[in-house]
């Protein structure tokens, strides 16, 4: 169950729309204090409004003085400059302007929809600033009353919303102190997000734009108002995983994001090592800004998430993973920038091998036939044949799911080891990375390529590629060859149900078929026990268990 009671919806821009009432009665004040252009002036006015809130939130002002300045400084910025004049026509303004505003409002789109979901599982209340018939009045008008157990207006409790005492005068309505099953849905005024925050409650603001400008870590985010129900339904991955597969589909169908969404995907679909059962949510985003979104949409309503390029290094549970697998297939661009290629994260690595060798760049030759992708190969600084990513990486590109930023790493930064690189700590995503490499001539070019094709058949000839494996299952141990060891003890063709030791190379585990997760697993263990007994070497497996 969700650990929420009470619902507190800010009416506007939250649940009611007045972008379009804000600037008809702007316009209709204007003109009756004889303002010949209104249209012109909105601009100017709104810029001055928001630089006012801004002056509330610090508290350089007060309320009550925001409500006439504004139209005092609209005046004066549009010429005028009678003292008297100007007082009097703000006065006007601003009275006309609450007029305007109690008759106008329209629900935003979705809202009613995602209100009744809500309404018999929470209480809900309406929480607004300002005079309290005109807040009845546009709530009457929109109808958006019957959804809510209570309305509290700033004049009727004493207190404006932002303040914290607002909350209390709430709290004291319900007689529930407990401050943790409060959730405030507020709009993206700062002010208001800072007044849940000093009360102690939970702040879930909707945002259509994202971000905050004053850099606020705050409980969500949110877009669209139908992500609330996965943000409510807490009662972990596998009851939020089918409301947020539905908003990933309703987002991609209205543009919101450029993704393919499956739900039950059976990971043995997307894995070299074709094991593996179903995920809650399978993802598969276009672009880069898609994949953050979808990352940022998961996190926020608690629903687990991996990020994987083809699979080729993992091996999944066969009960499968209860969250969202983000595959990065969508993001396989290449772009060359001289002695420079940039390359998505979701690209082959044999594929930028190749592309490489065809604009006549060098230093990628090691890659060909890697079965990989290129935020793979960054991410555990992939390398065979005497080559490594680390040698030829410039830079990377990574989003960071805790944050929400983008960051740019450069090659020294990378902390490359053995199979290991920065990304296996710092829980940040490989958007793209930026590889220099060494332009050949001719006679060169033709060396890259009979280089490239005699490592891809020194693969064909000594590795099992006919049959499904994770690749290398372990790392080498210093001064030995792992499979060079698994083969002197006697473990080649060594089986455990269908996974078996490869006899064409034995630090390959391959799925001869029907291999279950159990299989792969007890089989490591085995061949750990045995090489840690003969050799006195402890393996290290390479391959990432996903459960």
């Amino acid at each position: 169950m969700t650990k929420y009671k009470y619902l507190l919806f800010d009416l506007d821009d939250t649940l009611l729309d007045f972008g379009k009432a804000e600037e008809h009665s702007f316009c209709s004040m204007a003109r009756t204090v004889g303002i010949p252009d209104p249209e012109k002036e909105y601009p100017a006015y709104r810029d001055i409004n928001l630089q006012l809130w801004k002056s509330l939130e610090r508290n350089e002002i007060t309320l009550e003085e925001l409500k006439t300045e504004r139209f005092r400084r609209v005046l004066v910025s549009m010429g005028e400059k009678n003292t008297e004049d100007i007082a009097r026509k703000a006065e006007l303004m601003r009275d006309l302007y609450v007029k305007e505003l109690s008759v106008h409002g329209e629900i935003l789109e979705g809202a009613e929809e995602i209100l009744g979901k809500l309404r018999n599982r929470y209480t809900l209340f309406l929480i607004t600033n300002g005079i309290k018939w005109i807040q009845e009045s546009r709530i009457d008008i929109s109808g958006i009353g019957k959804y809510f157990d209570a309305v509290f207006t700033s004049e009727e409790v004493g207190y404006s919303k932002p303040d914290p005492e607002f909350f209390d005068a709430v709290l004291r309505y319900t007689g529930d102190s407990d401050r943790t099953r409060y959730l405030v849905v507020g709009d993206s005024l700062t002010s208001d997000c800072d007044g849940a925050i000093k009360s102690g409650l939970d702040i879930c603001r909707f945002n259509p734009y994202r971000g905050d400008p004053e850099g606020r870590l705050l409980t969500y985010d949110i877009r669209d108002l139908s992500e609330l129900i996965p943000i409510l339904n807490d009662g972990g991955a596998g009851g939020t995983a089918p409301a947020m597969a539905a908003l990933l589909r309703d987002f991609s169908d209205k543009g919101i994001i450029r993704a393919e969404i499956t739900e039950n995907e059976p990971m043995s679909r997307h894995t070299t090592f074709k094991i593996g059962g179903p995920c809650g949510i399978f993802a598969t985003p276009a672009d880069t800004e898609s994949l953050m979104e979808i990352l940022r949409l998961t996190g926020e309503a608690g629903v687990p998430s991996l990020v994987i390029g083809n699979g080729s290094n993992l091996l999944f549970d066969d009960v499968g993973y209860d969250g969202c697998v983000v595959c990065t297939s969508g993001l396989k661009n290449i772009e060359c920038d001289g002695e420079h290629l940039v390359a998505g994260a979701g690209c082959s690595v044999t594929a930028l091998s190749r592309y490489a060798a065809e604009h006549f760049l060098g230093g990628l030759e090691f890659a060909y036939g890697i079965p990989g992708t290129v935020g793979g190969a960054v991410f555990m600084n992939a390398g065979a044949y005497g080559g490594e990513i680390s040698q030829v990486l410039e830079s990377s590109t990574c989003y960071d799911p805790v944050s929400g930023k983008v960051y740019t790493i450069p090659a020294e930064g990378h902390m490359f080891g053995y199979r290991t690189s920065v990304y296996r700590k710092n829980g940040c995503v490989i958007l793209s990375a930026r590889f220099r490499l060494k332009p050949l001539d001719m006679d060169g070019a033709a060396e890259s390529r009979e280089k490239m094709n005699d490592f891809m058949n020194r693969r064909v000839s000594k590795q099992p590629l006919d049959l499904p494996s994770a690749g290398s299952v372990f790392k080498r141990c210093e001064g030995r060859f792992t499979g060079q060891m698994i083969e002197e003890a006697g473990l080649k063709g060594y089986s455990v149900g269908g996974a078996r030791v490869s006899e064409k190379h034995a630090g390959f585990i391959v799925n001869a078929g029907g291999a279950t997760s159990r299989d792969v697993l007890e089989l490591i263990e085995y061949i750990k026990k045995i090489i840690l007994e003969k050799f006195g070497c402890s393996l290290e497996c390479e391959v990432i268990y996903i459960k």
